[in-house]
């Protein structure tokens, strides 16, 4: 379980020790999770960890967003009424067993090149009869970025335009999944379930599978924290009203 080692009126700082051998990693592992909320409605989430022993790491954000807004939740594939536009040209191969080959695909120029503005995924629908979509049955990819914190990594936004998110962080991969195998389980808003293709999760991570052996020896060392080192990778998600909403 973590614990609150401080917070002021817009920031907390959690920790959580796992101890050598939990989930099959080695190590004691000492994770720190920082996040502030900026005037600029702004969330930073700064992810720092420390261990004794080499062990891989891959820490993320899974949050899911859903910008239409509450009364959305319990509507027919709702968040993929949202606008999503990716900032990246490749995606990472995976095979028929949905694991990732370590190989990248050019999508430049096709139906599934979300770098356009105003990508909109209820073309998802569409898109579910290509090969691209069929094995996943919705967006289950890991986009490749040049590792630039400065640029925006997505850029997702409300139906009626009112409100958006934008993704930022230092991490070069990004896994883009529109809750495809969502079960039916309860929200947080009594008498609603929750269902597939009802939220959107934008989770900046190392390459996913990178222990296969089937990445550079760069890439994997990468993710591989050794003692006398330090973890530390950012994730912000900017959000922006656009109009006034009543």
């Amino acid at each position: 379980m973590f614990q609150v080692l401080e917070h002021t009126k817009n920031t907390i700082t959690l920790s959580y020790k796992s101890p050598n051998g939990e989930m099959g990693f080695p190590g004691n592992l000492n994770l720190f999770v920082c996040y502030k909320l900026r005037s600029n409605n702004t969330l930073d989430i700064t992810y720092e960890a420390l261990t004794d022993e080499e062990t891989p790491i891959n820490i993320t954000n899974h949050t899911y967003w859903n910008l239409n807004g509450t009364e959305s939740i319990d509507k027919l594939n709702s968040a993929l009424k949202q606008k999503l536009q990716v900032n990246s040209s490749y995606i990472l191969e995976s095979d028929d067993t949905r694991l990732p080959t370590g190989k990248f695909i050019n999508i430049s120029n096709t139906e599934n090149d979300l770098r356009k503005n105003n990508s909109n995924c209820t073309n998802l629908s569409k898109n579910i009869k290509t090969d691209f979509l069929r094995k996943t049955e919705g967006y289950d990819h890991v986009y490749k970025f040049k590792n630039n914190p400065k640029y925006a990594k997505a850029f997702l936004e409300s139906s009626d335009n009112k409100i958006s998110l934008t993704v930022y962080s230092d991490y070069e991969a990004m896994q883009v999944y529109t809750g495809n195998y969502i079960p039916h389980i309860p929200s947080r808003i009594d008498g609603i379930f929750l269902e597939n293709y009802q939220g959107i999760a934008l989770e900046p991570e190392f390459y996913p599978n990178i222990l296969s052996g089937k990445f550079s020896k760069k890439m994997y060392q990468k993710a591989i924290l050794k003692p006398n080192q330090k973890f530390k990778k950012h994730i912000s998600f900017a959000i922006k009203i656009n109009k006034k909403i009543a």
